[in-house]
């Protein structure tokens, strides 16, 4: 192989870019604007005084389609399992801003409704459903510790402190992570039928 054979990786970048052909104008205006609509997202979410609307409102007509999805994107991305108040009035803001962006107000009050019936069974029960693991994984662990030292002849009166072995944490999160897991695969169905609504 002689030496004018061997291509640069710009030479290599720019061949495979030519290929490509030009961008179509509806992919420069979804590479530029899809991306405000996410920060627009985050920004509604974070702060306390972002009226949605409005802000759209700013945006060409010609950008509002993709401003939509990049917005969409972080409200569903925002609907998740709550871990405190916090999480739950997230939830709450993504639920409206995703009515403001649909057309089909009914299905994502319908849809919403489901979820957040989720997240409240999520709190109650798969908060019950934790505290019982817990306390099963504990005195079961405390069991065959106690069983252990009982066959190696080793006395012990003291009260056995198994929260802080690995085994148990490592045993307690794949035992909850089941739990999440289900509530989450159900949250992520409804998620998609959110996003097929227009």
């Amino acid at each position: 192989m002689g030496e004018g054979n061997i291509k640069s990786a710009r030479e290599i970048v720019q061949e495979k870019l030519s290929g490509l052909g030009e961008a179509s104008q509806d992919d420069k205006l979804r590479w530029k604007y899809a991306p405000e609509g996410r920060r627009l997202g985050v920004r509604y979410l974070d702060e306390r005084d972002v009226d949605l609307s409005a802000e759209m409102a700013k945006f060409p007509p010609e950008a509002i389609k993709y401003v939509n999805r990049g917005v969409e994107e972080v409200m569903l991305e925002g609907i998740n399992l709550p871990s405190g108040e916090f999480a739950r009035q997230r939830v709450d803001k993504a639920a409206s801003a995703l009515k403001l962006l649909k057309r089909d107000k009914t299905a994502v009050d319908r849809i919403m409704a489901k979820i957040k019936y989720v997240l409240d069974h999520y709190a109650t029960s798969g908060s019950e459903q934790k505290k019982q693991i817990y306390e099963g994984l504990k005195n079961e662990f405390r069991r065959q510790l106690k069983q252990s030292l009982s066959e190696a002849n080793i006395k012990s009166d003291i009260d056995l402190d198994v929260e802080s072995l690995p085994q148990f944490q490592e045993e307690l999160r794949r035992a909850q992570g089941r739990i999440d897991s289900e509530y989450s695969k159900l949250l992520n169905s409804y998620k998609e039928e959110l996003k097929k609504i227009s």
